[in-house]
């Protein structure tokens, strides 16, 4: 499942959307992903089992902070990886989380 923005993206998940892993970006079109991740808890759209990861150019301690206390498996800054080092550490957060 891919979305273009958190609105199209909350659409999915009050349709039934269970995705294994749910990678948000700080900055989105519409709400802010922190928001719709918020969202998405508070409303328990999200299934329990979703890995959540933040992939975004968002490295402030504050936005790091946000994310962990709204639960987020991963928190990685774009500009300091390459994609394949995306796929990886997404992957790794992944297995890290089913271990749980």
């Amino acid at each position: 499942m891919t979305a273009t923005g958190s609105d199209e993206a909350l659409a999915k998940f009050k349709e039934g959307a269970k995705p294994d892993i749910l990678i948000l970006d700080v900055i989105m079109p519409g709400m802010d992903g922190l928001e719709l991740l918020t969202l998405l808890r508070k409303d328990k759209t999200l299934p329990p089992e979703t890995t959540v990861v933040v992939l975004t150019n968002q490295g402030e301690t504050s936005d790091i902070e946000k994310a962990k206390n709204l639960g987020v498996q991963g928190y990685i800054v774009k500009a300091t990886a390459i994609p394949s080092e995306v796929v990886e550490e997404v992957m790794k957060i992944f297995k890290n989380n089913k271990k749980s």
